[in-house]
């Protein structure tokens, strides 16, 4: 078996009636004894603002639950170099040589 996943995975050994709530790219693999279901996080000002996903994953014991601590969007934004976005030549050199000293 191959697990690909991002960050650290992070163990949890939940009681009988005990619940995880964790972002649904953030699980990894649960016993068969945990119940697995997914719930709308918050309102709509949480999922416009919010930044993480519109859906939580609720876990609920008895059994082991791994998930990681970085989801697989969260990893690739890691690897993404920074845009600043906008003209790669810089501020004055956007405006088309009005400042330059060439004629």
């Amino acid at each position: 078996m191959f697990i690909h996943g991002g960050g650290d995975f992070v163990e949890f050994n939940l009681q009988p009636g005990e619940t995880l709530q964790v972002d649904t790219g953030c699980v990894v693999g649960f016993d068969e004894s945990v119940s697995y279901d997914v719930q709308l996080a918050g309102g709509i000002k949480t999922a416009i603002f919010g930044g993480e996903g519109l859906f939580l994953a609720t876990l609920t014991g008895p059994g082991r639950a791994i998930v990681q601590s970085m989801t697989p969007e969260k990893l690739r934004r890691q690897f993404t170099p920074l845009r600043a976005g906008g003209d790669e030549r810089g501020p004055l050199g956007a405006l088309g040589g009005i400042f330059s000293s060439e004629d």
